[in-house]
C-alpha cells in the first residue's frame, strides 16, 4: 500500500512539473513579434517569416503581425502568397502603408499589387450616400461602440479608453 501512494504521489510531482515546464516553454505572440523583429534587424530573412508567422498564427489579423507576415513573404519572393495576406488585411484595415515600405519593392511591378492598390482607394472613398447624422461635442472621444436604447429612444456611444457612455439624442 506504502509503495502505490508513494508511486502515484511521483506520477503526479512528475505530471504537474512536466505541465509547468511545458506550460513555462510557451511563447506569447509578443515573444516572436520581438523575436521576429531581431531577425529582421540582422537582416534573417528566415528568421523573420518563422518568427512573424509563429506570431500572426498567435493573434491572426493583428494589424502589425499581419502586416509583418506580409513583409517577410515578400522578402521571401513568395509575391503572391505576400499579395494575399495585404488583399485580406486591407478589407479590415484599409491603409497603404506598404506603398512606402522597401520590403514591398519587389510587388511593385505586379498587376496584382496596382489592381490591390486602386482597391485600398476605393475602400477608402466616403460613400456618396451617406451624412452625418450626429455630432458628439465631447473632446478627445474616440467613438468603439454605438447602441440604441429603445427605452431612452437614444444612441449610447461609448469610449472604452476613456470609460465613458454618452447619450445622444436623435432629434
Amino acid at each position: 500500500m506504502i509503495r502505490c501512494t508513494f508511486f502515484k504521489a511521483v506520477s503526479l510531482l512528475l505530471l504537474l512539473g512536466g505541465t509547468l515546464l511545458t506550460a513555462r516553454a510557451q511563447k506569447s505572440a509578443g515573444d516572436y513579434y520581438r523575436e521576429s523583429m531581431e531577425a529582421y534587424g540582422k537582416g534573417d530573412t528566415e528568421g523573420f517569416y518563422r518568427a512573424a508567422g509563429r506570431a500572426d498564427s498567435l493573434r491572426p489579423w493583428h494589424p502589425v503581425l499581419s502586416y509583418n507576415l506580409a513583409a517577410a513573404l515578400a522578402l521571401r519572393d513568395e509575391s503572391e502568397r505576400s499579395l494575399a495576406l495585404l488583399d485580406a488585411r486591407s478589407r479590415l484595415y484599409a491603409d497603404s502603408a506598404f506603398a512606402v515600405d522597401p520590403d514591398f519593392e519587389e510587388l511593385r511591378g505586379l498587376a496584382a499589387y496596382r489592381h490591390l492598390q486602386a482597391e485600398i482607394r476605393r475602400r477608402n472613398r466616403p460613400l456618396q450616400s451617406s451624412r452625418p447624422f450626429m455630432e458628439l461635442a465631447e473632446e478627445d472621444f474616440h467613438a468603439e461602440a454605438l447602441a440604441w436604447s429603445a427605452a431612452e429612444e437614444a444612441f449610447l456611444v461609448g469610449d472604452i479608453r476613456r470609460g465613458r457612455v454618452c447619450r445622444v439624442v436623435v432629434v
